[in-house]
């Protein structure tokens, strides 16, 4: 079984998407294949963190990820809740038949998984519930709205110099705004 948004390490991850901006915030779009995870594939997000420029897969923690709780992802079950969904049909994905967060949820969380960016800047308050399972205070007017320049600039270029194909009919998501940063929000860290 696969987390769909975990870190990407050289022992087990797999690269299963690019992160690319829209209006409504960061966005996913699937890779044709799942690729394994080397040394320049983590280089090519420079300057950003891999993390905020692609999404991985690796192996589910279950009992050892903090958001592995009564049996299923608290991830998956508050995204369905939370999130809108952002496709009307299934959007293309290289590990659906492994993914954890489809074998929970089925079809209503593959309708938003496009918005969910493992690292973010600038998190909306919907994204940190989702993350803490609490709802965070409102963000400080300063910060403003998503900014995305140096992801944006990190997965063009990446995927440039990668030669990464989206997957064929791959559609976008809408995400949110304003907040902290929320460090390893959707993934494990150990």
């Amino acid at each position: 079984m696969l987390c769909p948004s975990s870190r990407g390490t050289l022992e087990d991850s797999l690269l299963i998407g690019v992160v690319t901006s829209h209006a409504d915030g960061p966005r996913v779009v699937s890779t044709e294949r799942a690729l394994p995870v080397t040394p320049e594939i983590l280089a090519l997000a420079e300057p950003a963190g891999p993390s905020e420029v692609f999404r991985f897969a690796s192996p589910c923690q279950t009992g050892r990820c903090p958001h592995f709780r009564n049996e299923a992802c608290q991830l998956a079950v508050r995204s369905v809740e939370l999130l809108d969904a952002v496709s009307e049909s299934l959007p293309p994905c290289s590990i659906r038949p492994q993914c954890r967060w489809f074998r929970q949820e089925g079809a209503a969380i593959c309708k938003r998984c496009p918005q969910v960016v493992t690292d973010q800047y600038h998190p909306s308050s919907t994204m940190i519930q989702i993350v803490t399972g609490i709802n965070p205070a409102p963000a400080p007017a300063a910060l403003g709205s998503y900014s995305s320049r140096n992801a944006t600039i990190g997965s063009n270029l990446a995927a440039r110099r990668a030669g990464i194909q989206a997957a064929p009919n791959a559609t976008a998501a809408s995400a949110a705004t304003a907040s902290a940063r929320v460090h390893g929000s959707f993934g494990f860290t150990p």
